[in-house]
């Protein structure tokens, strides 16, 4: 899953979207530069990461996008469940439309700009100014995604022939996403009670 996935998991609490958010920008276990708030966040983003990579459903996703992206099918596999996640926002969210949590998003990102680290400090004025997860709701912009990923990650693949499969198996792509999703979130709140995720 990527960032619209792992923010709306942990929606509820801002410390630990924080550290959901700038998971991928950590390296190692050693999380003591941070609150033990946003430390748990970090490690939820690892969690929820290491569920959805070892669920069926998702790897069937990404399967799909090996002939496009090869080695990194699974960029495209996160960013297409966002995509899944962004344009159907109304049957998970009822009280905050997709464009009030991308700004509520937007603000505690800059809230907490101080301890975010460089490689995500870099790419907030992007996602700021760009409204990603806004960008997201809609297929026609996933190869504008997916090229962004390009040049900012060094991901190499075919943008175009991703959105034909995405066309050609949404249906399945859709399903599969309901799936791991509910069986994510689930394992999520055994494993985080504190949160009630």
């Amino acid at each position: 899953m990527n960032f619209l996935a792992h923010l709306y998991i942990s929606r509820n609490h801002e410390q630990l979207s924080v550290g959901n958010f700038i998971a991928d920008y950590v390296k190692g276990n050693n999380l003591n530069r941070y609150s033990p708030e946003i430390a748990d966040g970090i490690r939820l983003h690892r969690t929820i990461d290491e569920l959805t990579d070892n669920n069926p459903d998702y790897r069937e996703v990404r399967r799909l996008f090996v002939v496009s992206h090869g080695k990194y099918s699974r960029v495209v596999a996160d960013i297409v469940y966002d995509y899944v996640l962004a344009s159907g926002w109304e049957a998970y969210e009822r009280e905050v439309s997709l464009a009030q949590f991308q700004q509520k998003t937007n603000s505690l990102l800059l809230q907490n700009f101080s301890v975010l680290p460089l490689g995500v400090k870099l790419i907030i004025p992007f996602f700021v100014r760009n409204r990603w997860f806004v960008i997201y709701s809609q297929r026609d912009n996933l190869p504008r995604v997916l090229n962004g990923m390009i040049r900012f990650r060094g991901i190499s693949g075919n943008a175009d022939m991703a959105l034909t499969i995405l066309s050609e198996h949404e249906q399945q792509v859709r399903k599969a996403f309901e799936l791991t999703f509910q069986k994510v979130s689930h394992e999520i709140k055994a494993r985080f009670p504190l949160y009630s995720i």
